[in-house]
């Protein structure tokens, strides 16, 4: 009985021994958060032939908020407003959206820019969409350094 005793307190020891020393593990690290990036994408909409009557010029008061132009409602464009978003879905589908923060006419052409914020980074490649379209999938480097749509062309 008392070999039993021995040998039962020799291994509560060895076990004490273990845990208190992590079993020879390495200590665990944190897991690095993930960097978030603003993306900007500047949407050009030619106003040609087809267009010129899908695309309307807003009033004055609205213009001096910078939002001056945009597509009429009820039209192939009607997606494309004043309230509209650009919506950016990573790799893992965790999708993030900006809303239209300037639009103005140069020439024909109504130029929107949107800014979407919290895009997460290393999570390539990204798919846009603007307003209720699909308007492709880009890297990271083409998110980060601006991307530039035309619709109507």
């Amino acid at each position: 009985m008392g070999i039993i005793i021995k040998k039962l307190g020799f291994i509560s020891l060895i076990v004490v021994a273990l845990t208190l020393s992590g079993c020879g593990s390495q200590p665990s690290t944190p897991t690095p958060t993930p960097e978030t990036f603003t993306a900007t994408v500047a949407v050009d909409v030619t106003r040609n032939a087809i267009t010129r009557r899908l695309l309307t010029v807003i009033s004055e008061e609205k213009a001096a908020l910078g939002k001056n132009c945009y597509g009429v409602p009820g039209t192939a464009f009607g997606d494309i407003g004043p309230d509209s978003e650009v919506f950016i879905a990573d790799i893992k589908s965790r999708t993030v959206s900006g809303s239209l923060k300037r639009s103005h006419l140069d020439g024909d052409d109504c130029k929107m820019s949107y800014e979407i914020s919290g895009v997460l980074g290393g999570s390539a490649p990204y798919e846009v969409q603007v307003g209720g379209r699909k308007s492709g999938t880009f890297s990271e480097a083409e998110l980060r350094s601006g991307l530039h749509l035309t619709i109507g062309k």
